[in-house]
């Protein structure tokens, strides 16, 4: 069942699309999403096929223009990282267990830097992860994947939602 809309800090979130993975596949993509100020990906009890890694790219754009500054809290250690990379990854671990994340991308509707907020969960183990980063990419964000190493299983849903 999905939200048809989320009412966050006085801003109306309205649900653009939903799409469950299908085995096989190694990418959602969410396209032609037109002008919105923010828009928030949320990934609902999806899993990898295989130990594999996820993570969000914005405009189709695998140049390194992401910075991401990562807070891994997994059983009793934490770690932080600050990496720029060629997406928002999903820190440093691989799994197979369903995931649970929110990310929120901010100034999607600038050719400014677009800020990234995210915090996410693994079922099953002591694994969370609360991640901060930017885009410098310089065009308004049109395309949003959520992308794995390896194939996704047919379970899961991931929503797109947008403040225009």
């Amino acid at each position: 069942m999905s939200i048809n809309s989320i009412g966050l800090t006085g801003e109306d979130y309205q649900l653009i699309s939903s799409v469950t993975p299908t085995a096989a596949t190694s990418t959602v993509s969410f396209t032609s999403l037109g002008l919105h100020k923010k828009f928030l990906l949320v990934v609902a009890d999806c899993a990898n096929a295989t130990a594999g890694r996820t993570s969000v790219r914005l405009n189709n754009d695998s140049t390194s223009k992401y910075l991401n500054s990562v807070a891994e809290w997994v059983s009793s250690a934490s770690t932080l990282n600050v990496e720029l990379s060629t997406q928002f990854r999903y820190g440093t671990a691989t799994g197979t267990t369903n995931l649970h994340a929110a990310y929120l991308i901010e100034n999607c509707d600038t050719t400014g830097a677009k800020l990234l907020t995210k915090g996410f969960t693994r079922s099953g183990t002591a694994y969370q992860i609360n991640q901060f980063g930017i885009y410098v990419g310089t065009a308004v964000v049109s395309r949003i994947d959520f992308i794995t190493t390896t194939t996704f299983s047919a379970t899961g849903t991931v929503y797109l939602y947008g403040v225009k």
